[in-house]
């Protein structure tokens, strides 16, 4: 199933965020788990796509 998404994103200081509009610029994003934790809840996981916009 192929459709458009829209990723919503409130990290100020990634590099693909539009915070105008709260929004990711990337087409698509790899989410990925933290490490040394079982996956249960959001806050578990992350966006490994995230790039230092000021790095």
């Amino acid at each position: 199933m192929e459709r458009n998404q829209l990723i919503k994103c409130t990290v100020k200081t990634c590099a693909y965020n539009n915070s105008k509009k709260h929004k990711c610029e990337l087409q698509s994003i790899q989410v990925a788990p933290l490490e040394n934790v079982e996956v249960q809840t959001p806050d578990d996981s992350m966006c490994a796509s995230y790039e230092c916009d000021e790095c």
